[in-house]
């Protein structure tokens, strides 16, 4: 199966996402069960909103998170442009909306389709 590309306005920008590779998939999962355990749900289904973040940020792991939302937004693409770890902080800097905004595209690009799926199978109807 072929890793699909989705697109999207965040913060007034054009934000690309293309989806991880089955083992980056994998390896990001366990860092984000790890790192957000249940409150990934939000960010995964893009019902997130300022007060949910607070609460993920008063109580998680600071090293984890943060590690967590470099490596996912590392990869995107912002107006045609690559975020990488060189230029992390050059694109991000000043517009912490974008930062999450792009980090919870990212996780719904990657994991949408799997959390969906697997509480359709079990016969739960919300993420």
């Amino acid at each position: 199966m072929a890793c699909k590309q989705e697109n999207r306005e965040i913060q007034g920008k054009q934000v690309s996402v293309m989806q991880w590779t089955a083992i980056k998939a994998l390896d990001m999962q366990v860092s984000m069960m790890n790192t957000l355990g249940e409150t990934s749900n939000k960010f995964i289904d893009g019902t997130w909103d300022l007060m949910h973040l607070n609460f993920v940020l008063t109580n998680c792991e600071r090293s984890m998170f943060v590690d967590l939302v470099k490596q996912c937004c590392i990869g995107a693409r912002i107006e045609g442009e690559e975020v990488s770890a060189a230029n992390f902080d050059i694109k991000l800097s000043g517009d912490m909306l974008l930062l999450y905004g792009i980090f919870a595209f990212v996780l719904e690009v990657n994991f949408k389709d799997f959390f969906t799926k697997g509480q359709a199978i079990q016969g739960v109807k919300n993420v």
